[in-house]
């Protein structure tokens, strides 16, 4: 018998492109969306192998000084394994995400930060269900016109990439851009 259950985690980024000068909540997006007032493109992501080690050092509160990324952790320093930041690139034709990843393949071309003003954009932290963690910010109608934003992605407190998403969206003055990009823990 395998005592054993079989959880995993995925990840999902959504680009929502909307003429709303400030982030949209879940529902109002559903509502946005189903009225013709935003539209999303949606992507899967990749937890690279770095996110997985990383999730595993934060349940074990660094206890055992594990290794993620090559920095090794301790119970001192464990709390820089939280996501910090999401950076947007425009890398043209990047490579999907795979497991090995451990930087953006672009140029950060913007930045969402938790810590206001610390970069382009603020990063803010919902839990819209169980086990589910939500990273968000905007790009404001008036920045990146004329850009194609290409790839995404969530780094550590001590700059570590935990996930990656590619995409293709060109940014024009006619509207804003929300990014949302939900990971979710799962049973089997």
């Amino acid at each position: 018998m395998n005592i054993i259950s079989r959880g995993g985690i995925s990840g999902v980024l959504r680009v929502t492109a909307h003429r709303f000068t400030r982030p949209l909540s879940g529902p109002q997006l559903v509502w946005a969306i189903a009225n013709g007032l935003a539209i999303p493109v949606v992507r899967k992501n990749m937890v690279v192998d770095i996110g997985l080690d990383d999730i595993a050092a934060m349940l074990g509160g660094g206890q055992g000084n594990p290794t993620v990324g090559g920095t090794v952790m301790s119970p001192t320093t464990y709390p820089d394994l939280a996501v910090e930041e999401m950076r947007i690139t425009e890398y043209v034709a990047p490579t999907a995400p795979a497991a090995g990843d451990t930087a953006l393949q672009g140029a950060t071309l913007w930045a969402f930060n938790i810590q206001p003003g610390a970069a382009d954009g603020t990063l803010t932290v919902t839990y819209p269900g169980t086990g589910q963690v939500k990273f968000s910010g905007l790009v404001p109608i008036g920045d990146l016109n004329g850009k194609t934003l290409t790839e995404e992605g969530l780094f550590t407190f001590n700059d570590k990439l935990i996930a990656r998403t590619t995409f293709s969206k060109p940014k024009t003055s006619a509207f804003a851009l929300q990014f949302d990009h939900t990971l979710t823990v799962s049973r089997a």
